[in-house]
């Protein structure tokens, strides 16, 4: 095999965002965004570094652990969220407020007493359209470097958690 010399910086010391040289912003282009995954993978994939120095094979298996860290955190949109938040507002922590948590449980105990397929798929569909809409608000307000960025996350975290929820409750119908 034929010895593979790349001159690429190092993936595990770099945001997830720059390891797939994409714009830092919620909202992205997931067959970019996979089209530049494989890619890097081919690039690094240990099988290319078989003949390899040990130090060789040790930086193929290094960079491909963070390269697929770094594609499963910007696929979730719960993760890459939160490694927005950091790049945008480093050192700033937040918290829920009372309304997004009184607002949480409200929605646990609607869905704990839905019993008919039909209601839970409509909760299903409610909720779809509420992350849309908590989305669209988080990718505002991260460009306007909107501290409500934080409360956004924290009600999309949830909502994509209660999505999940749904998901297997519904799956109990089948």
């Amino acid at each position: 095999m034929k010895k593979v010399v790349v001159a690429v910086e190092n993936l595990s010391m770099s945001n997830p965002f720059t390891v797939f040289d994409l714009e830092q912003t919620y909202v992205l282009d997931m067959q970019i965004l996979d089209k530049s995954y494989l890619k890097l993978q081919q690039l690094w994939h240990p099988d290319r570094f078989i003949n390899g120095s040990t130090e060789e094979k040790e930086k193929a298996q290094t960079e491909t652990v963070s390269l697929n860290q770094a594609y499963q955190t910007l696929k979730n949109p719960v993760l890459r969220a939160k490694v927005l938040l950091n790049l945008f507002f480093p050192g700033v922590v937040g918290a829920p407020n009372p309304e997004t948590l009184e607002d949480q449980f409200s929605l646990q105990e609607n869905l704990a007493s839905l019993s008919e397929a039909d209601k839970i798929r409509e909760l299903h569909v409610a909720i779809r359209e509420r992350i849309k809409g908590v989305e669209e608000s988080f990718e505002k307000d991260l460009k306007d470097k909107n501290i409500r960025a934080f409360q956004e996350y924290f009600v999309l975290k949830f909502l994509y958690k209660i999505h999940e929820d749904i998901s297997h409750k519904l799956y109990g119908f089948h």
